[in-house]
Formats: C-alpha cells, structure tokens, sequence
C-alpha cells in the first residue's frame, strides 16, 4: 500500500468535511460548510488545484450521522449527481456540476430523506413526506417525474385528517427558533369561535437533530382530539447552517430551553393557542429539554419526557461508545465544567417541578440497571412528592422502544 498523503489542508477553524466520493482516479467529491451551508465541492487530488463548488445553494445537503451509512448524495453514472437539499425541509434534487444546474424531482420526500442506493441512472432512496408515512421511491433521473413508490408512504387514515403543517419563525432570546406548527385537525368538528387551542410542543432528540414537515400518526393523535402540536428545532438543530448548529455549542440546557419556551409563547402571544395550556413532550436529549423548561421556565403546563436525561453527569460518565465526550461540546469536559453540569441538570432543582409529568421509562434493560441510574432514578422523589408524576414502563429504549400507550 502506498503512503497516505492529504488531499487537502484546511486551516484550523469549525469546518466539517463529511462523505467524499470518488468521481473518478484523480477527483473526488464532498461536502463542506465552508460558507455556513453543507454544500458539494469538487476536488483534483493531484496538481494542487482548488476546490470547486458543485451547484451552490443556501441549503444543506448534510445532517447528524446519527446511523452509520446515511448518505445524503451519489454520483450518478453520466456525471451527474443526485443529492438531498435541507432548509427546513428537504427536497431531492439533480445536481450538473459542469452548468451548475438543480432540478428538483418530484417525489413527497420533506424529511428524513436519504440516498440508499444508485445506480446507471436509476436512484433508491427513502424519506417521509406530507401525505403519507416514510416511503421507498425509484426514481430514474431520465425521468423523474416518473418516480415509482415502492414500499410505504400509505396511510391508515384518511388524507382529511392530516393537519396542513405551517413553517413559523419566532424571536428567541439567542436569534430566530425555527418550528412547523401543526393545527388541530378534525373534518367534522371545529372548535368554538374565538377559543384558543391547548397545544404541545415536541422536542427532538439528539439534541444535534432536526425535524421536517411530514405526515405522523403521532402528530395526528393529537391534532384530530382538539390539541395543536408544535414541533421546534431549536438552536442546535441541523437544516439551517452551520451558525445555527452551533448555537448550542456549550450551551445545552440553556439555548435549547429559551428557544422551546419562545417559540411555545410567540405562538400564544400570535393568538394561535391557548397560553394556559401549553405543554411539552420530548424523548432521550428532548426529554432533558422537557424536565429543564419545567424547571427553568413557566410557559408549561404539563410535560411529557421520554427516556429523558435528568443528570448529565450520569449521561457524561454511563453513555455508549458512540456519544462518548459529546457533552463536553454540549456543556463541557468533566471534571472542569461540573459544576455546569449540576446547575443544569433537572434533578438538582427537584423543588422547581410545579407541574403534572409523565415519565415514560424502561426498567428491565441491561441499560437501565446501571448503578448510576438507579441512583438517579432516586432522586426522583423529592420531584414526585412535590406534584402529580406518573412513571409509563417500556421495553427497550429510544428508537427500539414499542410506543406508550399514549401514542399510537
């Protein structure tokens, strides 16, 4: 094997450099975020030639590899690439690097979109979209407009009951809160005139995630029952630039709270729900966002958290391989920044829960019977003595977990 050399050198700054492809023996393609959007470049690996920009757009076409192998572009056989654009949402596009052109195929694919596979000049990807659950298209970049579903994408209800999500912007303490607000929803009934509806507010996980316009048996539950939903990406949040994502940086339990509050009251203050009954829900890292806006703020009247994180210092010291040293962008490297940790953690103010909880939990995993955790589950007490708090068991965790009972 010969010695590895670098392709390129980029001075030190807070660039991410992700998926390089080769085009062919002497040029790949990647994505970078050199202009605060994730965009494609086209490189010589010889001669020392410049990177060139592949179709630029104020879109990222890059996200959280949050599962190994997602791809958000694929060099197609004719020389052209077939790519996923987020700004806020995301839409599938063909991308010509040598006219520079974008042409948009047609498929309902607004979120979690992904390149699973290409090849010649057929591609497969998946993606959720607003008139049904996740699907799997073919698209042939020949034809695009032909784009053929091949699994998924069929609701178990009738497209009558879907709420028509609204893209919202709100001021926010830290910058502008991004959020689709979704109306209840029913086709026989419609409130009362000049009341104000209850609303929810999910909270992603991540916290490095984001959310998209789609269709959600979730998101239908509550909209169909007279309860709007409101599903923020806070700062943190990919889909909007890099100076977006790294609102966070350090300030975990701190942006992501004043930003899911903002947005939760400029939606009362807009006159489109109810200020007295807003509530909010999350799981995993939204399940912390959840349990510190309770305890931080008065926007809510009930919360819903997850599997949620209640102590840090316990996340920091009993996380997988995979997230090892990721809260110490997020808050900071232990032991330094404990004393962050402590601040910002839910269950060291145990006295400022005011409010109804619902905590969704899983008991009887190898995960949950960690030593750690079972002191933190203690310290729920206090907590629970204070005001009503319900605990939901489930199998597993996270992804792999079967629903609550209250979600269908």
């Amino acid at each position: 094997m010969a010695t590895p050399r670098p392709v390129r050198r980029w001075p030190p700054a807070r660039r991410r450099c992700s998926e390089p492809e080769w085009l062919g023996a002497d040029e790949l393609l990647y994505a970078d975020d050199v202009t605060g959007r994730w965009n494609l470049w086209r490189i010589r690996v010889s001669g020392g030639a410049e990177p060139r920009p592949v179709a630029p757009a104020d879109a990222d076409t890059g996200g959280p590899l949050w599962v190994l192998g997602t791809r958000w572009f694929r060099p197609l056989a004719d020389g052209r690439v077939v790519a996923i654009r987020t700004n806020g949402g995301d839409e599938v596009v063909i991308l010509d690097p040598g006219s520079g052109s974008a042409e948009r195929v047609g498929v309902d694919a607004t979120a979690n979109a992904s390149i699973e596979d290409a090849h010649g000049s057929r591609v497969l990807l998946t993606a959720a979209g607003l008139t049904g659950p996740p699907a799997v298209w073919l698209v042939d970049v020949e034809d695009p407009a032909g784009a053929e579903r091949i699994s998924g994408g069929a609701s178990s209800w009738d497209a009558e009951w879907n709420p028509v999500p609204r893209a919202a912007t709100f001021d926010g303490p830290h910058g502008p809160v991004h959020a689709f607000d979704y109306p209840p929803t029913h086709p026989d009934v419609t409130a009362p005139t000049g009341e104000r509806p209850p609303y929810v507010v999910f909270v992603h996980g991540g916290p490095t995630a984001h959310t998209a316009a789609a269709a959600s048996a979730r998101i239908a539950f509550y909209t169909s029952r007279g309860i709007g939903v409101l599903d923020v990406n806070y700062g943190g949040s990919t889909g909007y630039g890099r100076a977006y994502r790294e609102r966070l940086r350090g300030q975990w339990g701190v942006v992501d709270v004043d930003d899911v509050a903002a947005a939760a009251a400029g939606l009362a203050a807009a006159g489109r729900a109810d200020a007295a009954r807003l509530a909010i829900e999350g799981g995993s890292a939204g399940g912390w966002t959840v349990l510190a806006a309770l305890t931080n703020t008065d926007v809510f009247a009930a919360g819903i958290s997850r599997y949620g994180v209640g102590d840090a210092r316990t996340l920091a010291t009993d996380t997988h391989d995979f997230e090892s040293r990721y809260l110490d962008g997020l808050i900071g490297p232990l032991p330094a920044a404990e004393g962050l940790y402590l601040e910002r953690s839910p269950l060291s103010h145990p006295e400022r829960f005011r409010v109804p909880v619902l905590r969704c939990r899983a008991p009887t995993t190898r995960w949950s019977r960690r030593p750690s955790l079972r002191r933190s589950a203690t310290r729920w007490r206090p907590a629970a003595s204070r005001m009503p708090t319900s605990s939901t068991p489930a199998r597993g965790t996270g992804s792999a977990a079967p629903r609550p009972w209250w979600t269908p």
